[in-house]
């Protein structure tokens, strides 16, 4: 459901099993001097370890024209290499841009010989990827923050990767298959079963809400309305929400209005389309 020129750019990351930096990196866009022969703009990356090779055909030009007439194209290539043509506009100072890192397993290869590299030791083997056998011995382990808080990360930034892993996670929970199938097939079970919903009448892709996930306000206001008659939930879920013109993707919106920490609400976005679905409190206190 990811729309295709989304592809690319650090909100499409891909979700797999592994993961490191959200699957995305950071890069520099620096325009070149008028006086330069060549007008082609260059991308460094902020990380010395960056796992992106890009080739750059990208003109920068007049910040005028390029509103009109300019765009910037992002092609996946094979071994994590973008490829990235188009025009881009001209800027005094260098322009941050996070792209998605495509194939995260070969990134993750590299780095841990990069790190083998860094601790001097010797290594003549290589890498390989599978099924965990039985025997292995576990060295280390790292966990992650609690839902909790990983839950308010994803809420508050409204971070495409971690809501398709969350929801690879209910899956594995219910069906020890971590996949995004298993996932939706849970939360259908849960929604239907804790909820009252009528599943049969919204269809669900993924975890992150791309245009393949069908539903109306009426549905979105009947879950909203079945979690705020939880005594359980509810005071945990209104403080993960977005606050408006406070926190999150609703920081810089409605600063100085009447509803400003008024709205708790969960943004969602495409091209041309802004909606809200969510709480308001009124003046005199009511929900």
């Amino acid at each position: 459901g990811i729309s295709y020129d989304d592809l690319g750019w650090y909100y499409a990351a891909p979700c797999s099993s592994v993961i490191l930096d959200e699957n995305k990196t950071q890069y520099n866009a620096i325009s070149p001097k008028l006086t330069d022969q060549s007008q082609r703009m260059q991308f460094v990356a902020k990380n010395a370890h960056s796992p992106l090779t890009i080739i750059s055909a990208v003109n920068a030009v007049d910040p005028h024209y390029a509103e009109k007439h300019c765009t910037f194209n992002v092609e996946i290539k094979p071994n994590n290499t973008l490829h990235l043509f188009g025009c881009f506009s001209r800027e005094n100072k260098a322009v941050p841009l996070s792209f998605s890192i495509p194939n995260p397993v070969l990134f993750a290869k590299q780095l841990i010989q990069q790190g083998i590299q860094d601790n001097h030791a010797s290594f003549h083997g290589k890498i390989v990827t599978g099924n965990t056998p039985e025997t292995a011995t576990m060295l280390n382990q790292h966990l992650s923050a609690p839902l909790e808080k990983l839950l308010a990360y994803m809420m508050k930034n409204s971070d495409n990767l971690y809501a398709d892993s969350i929801t690879r996670t209910i899956g594995y929970k219910m069906t020890h298959e971590g996949t995004t199938k298993q996932g939706i097939y849970a939360i259908n079970h849960i929604l239907t079963k804790h909820a009252a919903m009528n599943m049969a009448a919204i269809s669900l892709a993924d975890g992150m809400g791309t245009r393949y996930d069908l539903t109306t306000a009426k549905h979105i206001s009947t879950l909203l309305s079945h979690l705020y008659h939880d005594p359980k939930i509810y005071p945990l879920f209104i403080q993960l929400l977005p606050v408006m013109g406070v926190s999150g993707t609703l920081e810089d919106r409605m600063k100085g209005s009447i509803l400003e920490n008024r709205v708790f609400a969960k943004t969602g976005t495409m091209h041309d389309i802004s909606a809200l679905s969510g709480f308001v409190k009124t003046p005199n206190g009511q929900t």
